[in-house]
Parts: C-alpha cells; structure tokens; sequence
C-alpha cells in the first residue's frame, strides 16, 4: 500500500513539474510561430513574389536558427543533467561554452548572409524580383544570428533550470513587438516609412535586438543564477572543457544544420517547379511550424525531464517517461492533424486573393500537412526528448543524414525534377523521409544505448556557488 502510495506521488509530483516546464514554452513556441504567419498574411497583400521572397529569406535564417536551437539543446540536456545532480558551476559553465561556440560558427553564415547574396541567390531562382527581396531581406537580418545564438541558448537554460517564466514574458514581449513593428514598417504606419516585404526584415531585427536587451537587463541585474562570473568565463581558456563541450555538442548542432539545410532544399525544388509552388510551400511553412509549436514546449519538458532523471540515476524513470511522451504526443499531434482540416476553409481564408491555380494547389497540398504532420512530430520527440536526452547524438546524427539525405532529398527531387509530377505528390514525397526516421527511432530507443549519465561531459566537479 504505501509503495503504492508513494509511486503515485512520485508521478503527480512528475506531472506536475512536466506541465510546468510544459506550457510556457509551448505558448512562447506558439507566439513565435505566429510571427511567421503574421508576416506571411500580412505580404499576401504585396503579391506572390512577395510571398515567396520572405518565405526563401526567412527558411535561410531558420537553417541557422535550427543549427542553434541543436548546439542550445545539446547545452540543454547537459544543464539538465548538471542541475539534476546540483552541480551549478558545470551548468554555467555549460551555458558559457555554449555561447561561445554559436558565436564563432554564426561567423561565416553572417558574412555570406551580409555580403552580396544577390550572387549566389541566382543559382536558387530565375525570378529577378524575389531574387532583389530576397537578398534585401538578408542583409538587413543577418546580425540577428548572433542576437538569437545568445537568447536562444538563455531561454533553453532557463528551462532546464525550472524558471519558466522568465522566457515566457520576454517571447509574448518580443512576438508582439515583432508583429507590431512588422505592421508598421511594411504598410508604413503611425508616420514610418512604407517599406513593403522589407518591412518584416525590419520588424525582425528590431525585435531581436528588444529580445536581447530585455534578457540582459534581467539576468545581470538581478544576479540570476545563470548569470556568469569571471571564474565561470574562465572555462573559455580551459582546452579540453572546450573541446568536450565540442565534440558532444557538434553531432548534435551538424544534425539540425543538415536537417535545416536539406529542408530548404525541398523549397528549392519546390522554387525550381515554379512560382505557385513556391507560393504554397511559403505559406504551408508558418502553418507547419506552428503544429509544432504546440508540441515543442512538450519536446523541451519531456527533455528536461528525462535529462534530470538520467542525471541522478534515475532510470526507470526515465524509460516509463519515453513511453509516455511518444503515445501522448503522436495520439495528440493526429487530432490536431484533423482538426486542422475541419478548419481548413477559415485557416485558409486570407489566402483567397491568390490565382486560380495556386489556391487549388494550396488546398490540396494542406490536406497531405494534415494527414501526415504527426509524423513529424513522433521524430521530434522520440529524437530531441528521449535520445538526445540520453547523449546518443552520433546515432541521430547518422540518421538524420541517411533518412533525408540518402532517402528522402532523391526521391523527392527524382519524382519533381525528372518525372516532374504534380507538386502536391511533390511534397508527400517530402514525408518519405519522416517514414525512415519513425521506423528507425522505434527500434533505437528499445535499445539501451540512450540510458546514459552523462555529467562527466565536461569533468566539472567544482563546489556549487
């Protein structure tokens, strides 16, 4: 009776600790997926090659956002561990290393970003107009790779840690900002100037720069526990924690990089069968983005949790939270596949100035989102939640690059380019890729190799401040 007693306590004590690293990132993921339907609803006024231009430039940036959400996350799962076993210098030390790294690796994608990216646009597409709003867009936003390598990995630490709320103010602060900014300069609002498509790149790094002044102000005034001192910037000197941080970091980062980077070149197909094809994958992707929004803080809580559990030994628990988190997201993320084609007609509805022809391809290319985004969402968890969590990153590194590099990109481009099919089993063929990667993290994670402590990455056994 009383082992009874105290499993269910241990599991609401559990749930209770999930659902608060849960919902605030989820709405702070939902909020930023909402800028990016913003900008898109708010271009379709402009135009399709308006459209299409801030959906090439923004899938750019998200390539490096994504490349710094995998270096954050892999900084995540070792704050996680580190905080679990109470060991608060290998957790500033972790954020510190983290850091650091981004910046150093940003470098180059802000050079090529910032220095005529007319040069190398017309290689993605023969439209003259996106290709000009393309690389406007660029210029303007290519500091902000910097501004989101520092916020990003501050919100994933502050998470890891247990302080929700923080990250959730400054993101409903920084996305209303952004939609407000990007209201104004584009339509040229209150007395701004109009600046059309330009506007939204504007907007956008007028938000970072908010996102980023507001953190620092809060953190270094209030003398966070995550904010560093001199001993803990110390680190950057220490060779091998740097090389440590690194090396286990890296697969992880490369995985996102190849992942964003093979993503895009979807849209480059798509941008290669033409203009209303461009069109539709533009304004799929906010809509994409934002089913996933729902179960990001879902992905990161689940993360959290397992990382800790690892962190203190813990691990049965950890495996009876991989169960959980893969029924409860899939059967969840299919529901919301369903209702999102109930909807169809008002989610839809802003987009009904757009030709006869691209709205038909819209509506049918929406169903195949619907019916299939669940898949997408299994392989985020089961990778980001469960095995990442454990430190297998050279076995998620090795399939995401075989499941879309070797399988999914090819018969993608095969079915696109060569036997040019239709544009709407264009993009089914994109979720060939989602199929590999489902069955091969269900074999993965019956196996033991994600069960791992890793507090050691860094050999960090310094006395708590």
């Amino acid at each position: 009776m009383d082992n009874s007693l105290n499993h269910c306590n241990a599991r609401h004590g559990t749930l209770k600790e999930f659902l608060h690293i849960a919902w605030p990132s989820v709405i702070v993921s939902i909020l930023n997926s909402l800028v990016g339907i913003s900008d898109i609803l708010m271009v379709s006024s402009l135009g399709a090659s308006a459209i299409a231009a801030v959906g090439l430039a923004t899938k750019f940036l998200w390539i490096l956002l994504l490349f710094v959400v995998g270096v954050a996350s892999a900084g995540r799962v070792l704050i996680s561990q580190y905080f679990g076993a109470n060991d608060i210098a290998g957790v500033k030390q972790t954020l510190v290393l983290g850091i650091a790294i981004l910046l150093a690796l940003l470098l180059p994608f802000f050079v090529l970003f910032s220095v005529s990216p007319h040069s190398w646009l017309a290689y993605l597409t023969d439209d003259t107009q996106i290709q000009l709003l393309t690389a406007q867009y660029l210029k303007i936003t290519a500091s902000t790779v910097f501004i989101i390598a520092i916020t990003i990995s501050f919100d994933f630490a502050l998470r890891a840690v247990g302080h929700t709320k923080l990250p959730l103010v400054l993101g409903t602060v920084v996305a209303a900002s952004n939609i407000a900014l990007n209201y104004v300069l584009i339509f040229g609002k209150f007395g701004a100037p109009e600046l059309g498509a330009v506007g939204a790149a504007w907007g956008t790094l007028l938000a970072r720069l908010i996102h980023l002044t507001l953190l620092c102000v809060v953190i270094f005034s209030s003398d966070h526990i995550l904010a560093p001192h001199l001993k803990e910037l110390s680190v950057l000197a220490q060779f091998k924690k740097v090389q440590a941080f690194f090396l286990y970091s890296l697969p992880v980062g490369l995985t996102f990089l190849l992942f964003s980077a093979g993503n895009s070149l979807y849209h480059i197909i798509a941008a290669k069968l033409g203009t209303p094809a461009l069109t539709v994958m533009s304004i799929l992707e906010p809509i994409q983005v934002l089913v996933i929004a729902i179960f990001i803080g879902i992905s990161e809580a689940g993360s959290i949790l397992v990382a800790r559990a690892l962190g203190s030994n813990n691990f049965s628990q950890a495996k009876q939270l991989k169960g959980e988190l893969i029924r409860y997201t899939t059967f969840g993320a299919m529901i919301i596949g369903v209702l999102l084609w109930l909807t169809q007609t008002p989610v839809l509805v802003f987009f009904d100035q757009l030709d006869s022809e691209t709205h038909a391809l819209m509506i049918n290319t929406y169903t195949i989102l619907c019916a299939l985004v669940w898949l997408k969402i299994h392989n985020m968890v089961a990778f980001e939640s469960i095995l990442r969590a454990g430190g297998d990153n050279n076995w998620c590194l090795k399939t995401d690059v075989i499941c879309m590099w070797v399988i999914g990109l090819p018969i993608t481009a095969f079915v696109g380019l060569i036997l040019h099919w239709p544009f709407e089993y264009v993009y089914a063929a994109t979720f060939v890729e989602e199929i590999a990667k489902m069955l091969a993290s269900q074999s993965r994670m019956t196996k033991p190799h994600w069960v791992k402590n890793l507090t050691s990455v860094l050999s960090a056994k310094s006395t708590s401040t």
